[in-house]
């Protein structure tokens, strides 16, 4: 079995509700399993309750009602994709909360497509052709064609400009692709007045705290640095920072937080502070943009004050949503149903659907009355205080067309390195900038073409070599995450290319510098055995056919203990 990133968000919440986390080893977390989630409350007292509601719906949900949506305006039904989108509205504003971003970007574009239906039918046809127009843009874009591109997202322009008004957010982001193609093609003084026009209308019409306003900035900061305008672009990737957390604390909370990670800046920042010679603000900047989801959850949730009787209803709360979305997924996981299954699965929903909108209720009073869920990143002083000599925090930081690595040790300022390539001025060349997915290609063993060894060796040139003077010394290195390397374990480069500079260096992996401080500076307790709790989402290879199942010993099993709401109980195992 192969185990692809973090995903199940309610496992990892049940888990970390109980306490603080132990350290980590190379991806799992040591310790013994989570007790097991709370016992979920009778389905006929569910039943009852969701009796009250409206159809149950989820993420599926959404992405369904936004399929309907987008079904209808390409066929140039605007008025009849009115229904769905006010679904949609009131199903975020049940689940989100009325204040949340999304929940407002589908009130406006309720009251865009209202306005479009009782618009002449010309008029109509010339919104479904701009959509038309940037569907055949975005498809050239990613093939590398600019220039053609460019001509179809200005056609797209120039309808909504004309139908929706300039200051309308759709208007904002037809500048902004625009202005996408024209500084790919070097031409990012233009580039920089379209994201200037793009950042005006989504402050009047967004706000600060939306994410489309931090990116609005941070795109601006790009155009800015592709001209070597340093300085304005440093300040206004301060302005993107500051945007994205406000619209963090907005948006999803806690673990779900990490599902929008790769929209933030802050990558882009800390290496424009890196070359600006700041290194410590520039670490500072990258820390705060590392598994905050899960620094909120532990950190966040350790800092609000609750009371014996809250931390056990949200505990409760989210145990039984743990064995709902465990019945659900085994029910999915089977090739047909039974009406029977049906029925349970249609159940099991619809119960599931309540416990989350309690847990969103329970969510928003405790933050009413502590506060956002919202840890606080260590510092670069606090994290240097938990490294042992000899041991090293390292990561690798990939913003097209910069790529860093920083290695933090016990004392001193954090070290940048630029990990230069073949190309003019240091710059990576279109094969090294595809190496490391290449290699991920090959170390599965389901694709694999047996070209392996080249691959590591020269992503081990690429993201090692560069390091060799600031490793020595070094027998233990923490990785933080570093996307660019997803997939890649560092051991392998080590081995692949040996070197006095790494040789007896062990490594372990962290989500973060902030929450490798958190696990090694909490004290456990005495009385308290060694744990695990391991976060991961796992890829079952597909089931070969005609492969008859394993044949029991003519003994038996013999069943000690079945534990509640585990794997064997799911499963119907007594």
């Amino acid at each position: 079995m192969r185990w692809s990133p973090l995903r199940s968000l309610a496992v990892a919440l049940a888990g970390l509700t109980l306490g603080a986390l132990p350290w980590t080893a190379p991806a799992p977390v040591h310790g013994q399993d989570p007790p097991p989630p709370a016992a979920p409350a009778p389905a006929t007292d569910l039943a009852k309750r969701v009796e009250k509601l409206d159809s149950a719906i989820n993420a599926k949900r959404v992405e369904k009602l936004d399929s309907a949506i987008n079904q209808h305006l390409d066929a140039g039904q605007i008025a009849e994709a009115v229904r769905p989108d006010r679904e949609k509205l009131d199903l975020l504003a049940r689940t989100l909360g009325k204040d949340h971003w999304q929940t407002g970007d589908a009130r406006r574009d309720l009251e865009t497509y209202q306005r479009l239906a009782g618009l002449p039918r010309e008029v109509q046809d010339r919104y479904v052709k701009a959509r038309q127009a940037k569907t055949r843009a975005s498809q050239l874009y990613a093939r590398g064609q600019y220039a053609e591109a460019a001509l179809l997202f200005q056609e797209d322009l120039s309808i909504r400009r004309d139908i929706l008004g300039e200051d309308h957010p759709e208007t904002a982001g037809s500048y902004n692709n625009l202005a996408l193609t024209l500084r790919d093609q070097g031409k990012s003084a233009e580039a920089e007045a379209m994201h200037r026009r793009a950042l005006a209308i989504v402050l009047k019409a967004l706000g600060e705290d939306h994410p489309n306003t931090a990116s609005s900035y941070n795109n601006l900061a790009w155009s800015l640095d592709r001209q070597g305008k340093h300085d304005d672009a440093l300040r206004t990737w301060s302005a993107a920072a500051a945007s994205y957390e406000q619209a963090r604390l907005r948006g999803a909370k806690g673990l779900d937080a990490a599902l929008t990670a790769g929209k933030s800046p802050l990558p882009s920042f800390a290496l424009a502070l890196a070359r600006a010679g700041q290194p410590r603000d520039a670490w500072t900047r990258w820390e705060q943009g590392l598994a905050r989801g899960l620094a909120d959850e532990v950190t966040g949730r350790a800092a609000r004050p609750l009371t014996a009787e809250e931390h056990d209803r949200e505990a409760s709360l989210l145990g039984q949503a743990q064995a709902i979305d465990e019945h659900i997924g085994k029910l999915l996981a089977l090739k047909a149903l039974s009406q029977e299954q049906d029925k349970l699965l249609d159940d099991l929903k619809r119960q599931g659907s309540e416990l989350r909108r309690q847990v969103l209720e329970l969510e928003q009073q405790f933050e009413s009355q502590y506060g956002a869920l919202a840890g606080q990143p260590a510092t670069l002083e606090a994290v240097q205080k938990t490294l042992p000599e000899g041991t090293a925090l390292i990561g690798w930081i990939d913003q097209v067309p910069y790529h860093w690595a920083c290695p933090l040790r016990h004392s001193g300022d954090p070290i940048w390195v630029r990990l230069t390539g073949s190309g003019k001025d240091g710059a990576w060349t279109k094969e090294e900038e595809g190496r490391t997915q290449r290699l991920c290609a090959e170390l599965n063993p389901e694709i694999t073409r047996g070209n392996a060894r080249p691959l590591v060796e020269a992503v081990a040139r690429q993201r090692l070599e560069p390091l060799k003077e600031h490793l020595k010394g070094m027998n233990r290195l923490v990785v933080v995450n570093s996307p660019g390397l997803a997939g890649v374990p560092v051991e392998v480069l080590m081995a692949a290319c040996p070197d006095p500079a790494w040789a007896g260096i062990t490594v372990a992996y962290a989500p973060s510098a902030s929450m490798f401080a958190h696990l090694v500076g909490t004290p456990t307790p005495r009385d308290r055995a060694a744990t695990l709790l391991a976060l991961a989402d796992p890829a079952y290879p597909k089931t070969k056919k005609d492969i008859p199942a394993p044949t029991l010993p003519d003994a038996g099993l013999a069943i000690a203990r079945v534990v509640r709401n585990g794997n064997a109980d799911l499963n119907g195992i007594q």
